[in-house]
């Protein structure tokens, strides 16, 4: 009864976090049975019953969880994991058309997630705001880029669109500056930002956009 009383964030909270809680009534139940004695004989059904103990008589009362609801989170579950297979199938379609020695920088984050990443693993320094166009399409559909130690530049960028898919970018050591941070703009759901050894200076303050989601900036 302790650890299911302590605050959720608790590690030692009961039951985890990611599992269905305890009603009210049913911590109130075990309240009851402790003060009744604690013992494995005792019965709801067979004492006088108080108050805290009535939503427990009712026949239809279920302590395992509630079927409709399993069924509901279950055709939930479905739905998403048939989203994210349409999804992946239409990005799998656009990969194809991206030229073999490219198609390899870009990969799924696991074998059935949509979550598309991007890392130039091959010449960084080859890589600039020309090649950067020609893979746009697929990048704006990118969960994250890793440019670093490439050619791109604030022109690049600019011209990239960023979009609300993207949650991470590292532009680590590359030419952009603080007028780049502008193009950021759209990705209202970026998470994570590497600018360490870019151009950008102090003066990023009056260029970087509202990005509320943002949790971590590498400078």
């Amino acid at each position: 009864l302790q650890t299911i009383l302590l605050p959720i964030e608790n590690e030692k909270h009961m039951p985890p976090k990611n599992r269905p809680q305890l009603s009210q009534a049913e911590i109130d139940l075990l309240h009851w049975w402790i003060e009744s004695g604690a013992t494995a004989e005792t019965s709801v059904a067979a004492k006088e019953a108080p108050e805290v103990i009535k939503p427990f008589l009712v026949p239809s009362y279920r302590l395992l969880p509630d079927r409709e609801l399993l069924a509901r989170q279950e055709a939930e579950a479905k739905q998403m994991r048939e989203a994210q297979a349409k999804r992946r199938a239409a990005l799998e379609a656009t990969l194809a058309q991206v030229p073999p020695a490219q198609r390899g920088w870009f990969t799924f984050t696991s074998e059935e997630s949509a979550d598309l990443e991007f890392a130039v693993s091959t010449s960084p320094e080859a890589f600039g705001d020309e090649q950067l166009a020609a893979l746009g399409a697929v990048l704006r559909e990118c969960y994250r880029i890793t440019l670093s130690d490439t050619k791109v530049s604030d022109e690049g960028l600019a011209g990239l669109r960023l979009s609300s898919a993207l949650r991470e970018l590292n532009l680590k050591r590359t030419q952009v500056a603080n007028r780049g941070l502008q193009s950021l703009g759209e990705a209202s759901q970026l998470e994570l930002l590497n600018i360490y050894g870019t151009a950008v200076d102090d003066g990023m303050a009056g260029q970087l956009p509202q990005l509320p989601a943002l949790r971590r900036l590498f400078l």
